[in-house]
């Protein structure tokens, strides 16, 4: 990962969004391509990693994790 903003104490929560987007498009087959249903995997996957201590960036609202893991 390289950007002009990209330090030690934010790499992960800029890498690790951005890294999420290209596996779901490489991963899923090439007739998945509705963007609704693939940020709806995305949000679910950031609450996993930051339940993994992984201090991913948010992809979407901020309180979401907290309304799926209640």
């Amino acid at each position: 990962m390289w950007g002009e903003f990209i330090y030690d104490d934010n790499f992960e929560q800029v890498t690790y969004p951005r890294a999420n987007a290209v596996a779901e498009r490489l991963w899923s087959p090439k007739t998945v391509n509705d963007s609704n249903e693939a940020l709806n995997r995305m949000l679910i996957h950031h609450c996993r990693m930051l339940s993994r201590g992984i201090r991913a960036g948010p992809v979407g609202p901020a309180d979401y994790c907290s309304k799926i893991y209640v």
